[in-house]
């Protein structure tokens, strides 16, 4: 038996599609990414227990090149996909939720 950490949406896909993103970049200035699920996807018990748990929970984050003290679920705001796509994805709520990204993505990047 095995098991293999950090193979999921974060940092997994996140990585995989801003290193796509930046491949040609000379520098990556800013990067910020957010999962949203489907409005029909069904939420398990562990997910839910697993994000709801951060509600409230101080967490490091790199902003403007600074470490700051953010929240789990705090600063909500609505996400507009504003991709072609044959059917759009309308708005979504998201907030901020520690995950590796947040300590990944800056060493990973510079950014």
């Amino acid at each position: 038996m095995s098991a293999i950490s950090g193979v999921s949406s974060t940092p997994a896909i996140t990585a995989a599609v801003a290193d796509h993103l930046s491949q040609s970049l000379n520098k990556v200035l800013s990067n910020e990414t957010a999962i949203v699920p489907d409005n029909l996807t069904r939420r398990t018990l562990s997910v839910m227990q697993a994000i709801i748990g951060q509600a409230g929970q101080p967490f490091k984050l790199t902003r403007d090149g600074r470490e700051v003290i953010e929240f789990g679920w705090s600063k909500t705001r609505r996400i507009d996909f504003g991709l072609p796509l044959d059917k759009p994805i309308k708005g979504r709520l998201a907030s901020l939720v520690n995950t590796p990204d947040v300590k990944l993505f800056p060493q990973r990047y510079n950014a």
